[in-house]
């Protein structure tokens, strides 16, 4: 009888993504193919109790427990935001030494913290828009010497939740407050105006990591491509491969698959970046997310499409590279 491998998919969590990763997770279980795969949906509440498939509902240390003695294979990580991206369910994972998709612990609380990240790729020689830094205690005397509009986001979360872009003192008041309802550390940063654009960066069947077509993204909603124009059907105007000249999907290209490199992502990343409307037309890198949506609507699954790589193939890729890593770190200690 052929071996199934038994991949526990988890989805939820605690934080502002919890539907997002809902979609994400529901799009993989009926996308991953049951003649390869025994599947185990687990959702993660709000409150961090574990509902596994049998109805029960555990507290964490039970449900990495049952992880074990349920023999499961790899767990595949989709959750977003909080919990799921950040590092922590990763370290759990690695300290339970169970195998799970995407990047370790170390490179995903990277990938999550925008200020950190935004330095690292700003020392390996990548553009980042100019930022200052806000935490909770300094709301009192807020200083900086940017200009508007002004971009105000949380240091961490993703989906474009809690960014607004601000043209006044007022509108900034008011970004200011929506993005620390969602993180303790925000991010001021200057308007870049342009083009969007994202690209995904995946591993081949030999486990090197290489860059997908990139996608120009049209928002139709909103200013910005936000959580509107990323989970609504017709949110935006998505383009893969742009309507570009060849040497600028190349430099996005890699600069994608840089970013992925700086911070040691492993697996699956999609990196935001943004060419500039004027003569210079320098690209700038927004952010990285090691967690991209897996939704109908999402971008990385339509890249890996226009090179070739359908969705379950592209699952499968995803599986294996966490494989691998696991029968690295087995073999190394």
């Amino acid at each position: 009888m052929k071996h199934l491998y038994k991949v526990a998919v988890l989805m939820g969590g605690p934080s502002s993504e919890h539907e997002v990763s809902l979609k994400t997770g529901n799009k993989i279980i009926s996308a991953l193919q049951r003649d390869k795969y025994e599947v185990a949906p687990i959702t993660i509440r709000k409150d961090r109790m574990w509902v596994f498939p049998d109805g029960e509902v555990v507290v964490e240390e039970r449900g990495m427990q049952k992880l074990k003695s349920d023999n499961v294979d790899i767990v595949f990580i989709a959750m977003h935001g909080e919990y799921g991206e950040d590092g922590t369910i990763q370290k759990l994972l690695e300290d339970a030494e169970i195998a799970f998709t995407g990047s370790n612990a170390k490179a995903s609380a990277l990938g999550m913290d925008k200020v950190r990240a935004g330095e690292i790729f700003e020392a390996g020689g990548l553009l980042i828009p100019k930022t200052v830094v806000l935490t909770r205690s300094e709301m009192g005397g807020i200083a900086h010497d940017l200009r508007y509009p002004i971009v105000v986001k949380p240091a961490d979360g993703g989906s474009s939740v809690g960014i607004t872009i601000c043209n006044n003192n007022e509108e900034f008041l008011n970004g200011i407050g929506e993005a620390f309802r969602v993180s303790d550390t925000i991010m001021l940063q200057e308007f870049i105006k342009g083009r969007e654009f994202t690209c995904g960066v995946i591993e081949d069947k030999e486990g090197k990591p290489f860059a997908l077509p990139p996608t120009e993204i049209v928002p139709k909603k909103g200013l910005f491509f936000d959580y509107k124009s990323k989970y609504e059907i017709g949110g935006s105007e998505e383009v893969t491969p742009p309507r570009i000249s060849l040497d600028y999907i190349k430099r996005i290209q890699e600069i994608a698959f840089r970013a992925h490199m700086l911070i040691h992502a492993e697996g699956i990343s999609r990196t935001d970046i943004i060419l500039t409307q004027n003569k210079e037309e320098q690209l700038y890198v927004l952010e990285i997310n090691t967690i991209p949506g897996m939704t109908e609507t999402s971008l990385l699954p339509q890249e890996a499409k226009v090179a070739g790589i359908e969705f379950c193939e592209l699952l499968d890729r995803i599986i294996e590279s966490g494989m691998r890593r696991k029968a690295r770190v087995s073999f190394s200690s």
